[in-house]
């Protein structure tokens, strides 16, 4: 039997065109459009947690590059003085990165030791950014608060919700979290709640 009498045995034409048709693309698509759209929150809320974990680890290092420092030259690092960090931690992360080159910030930490080495992001977002300020995954600054009083206790950052006002602790780092809002009342309720902090 012939390749074309095969093929006319099976039904096949070999001049027909065997494509899809405009329907049965359309079908696929659609398919594929639904399968896209269950996926997605599973995939969003996989990369949150991932953004979550990152910012955890983030203030357990720089808690830890306080600490470091402060076993080595025998103080905390509080830069002109200053004991709390929210708009301005350059100042603290030039110091720990041992990155200052010149006045205060060089004087605190004259070795130019580096006591924490976070990754340099491109933008103010996950690391440090052009400005040398330390940011969180979602963009906004890390705040540090450090126990200038040497007393070990820190006022909480929070005024009710957490069950205390002070902290037993010689610092203490948080993250605004996702809606990029620190709260200031209850730490379980309004835009503290998804709030992220070095003791919890």
């Amino acid at each position: 039997m012939t390749t074309r009498s095969k093929l006319q045995a099976q039904g096949a034409n070999p001049g027909q065109n065997n494509a899809f048709t405009l329907i049965e693309l359309l079908v696929v698509i659609t398919i594929i459009a639904i399968l896209a759209s269950l996926a997605f929150p599973a995939v969003q809320g996989a990369l949150d947690s991932g953004k979550k974990a990152q910012a955890r680890n983030d203030l357990q290092q720089l808690v830890m590059a306080v600490k470091a420092y402060q076993l080595e030259y025998g103080k905390l690092p509080t830069v002109d003085g200053a004991e709390e960090f929210s708009g301005d931690n350059d100042k603290l992360m030039n110091v720990l990165r041992g990155t200052a080159n010149a006045g205060s910030q060089l004087q605190m930490n004259p070795r130019k030791i580096a006591f924490i080495e976070p990754k340099i992001a491109k933008g103010p977002k996950g690391g440090i950014g052009p400005d040398d300020k330390f940011y969180d995954p979602w963009g906004k600054e890390y705040k540090v608060k450090m126990d200038g009083d040497y007393n070990n206790e820190l006022a909480n950052f929070y005024s009710s919700g957490a069950g205390f006002s002070t902290l037993n602790y010689s610092v203490i780092a948080a993250s605004a979290g996702p809606d990029t809002n620190f709260g200031s009342a209850d730490k379980n309720a309004g835009t503290a709640k998804d709030d992220l902090i070095s003791w919890q």
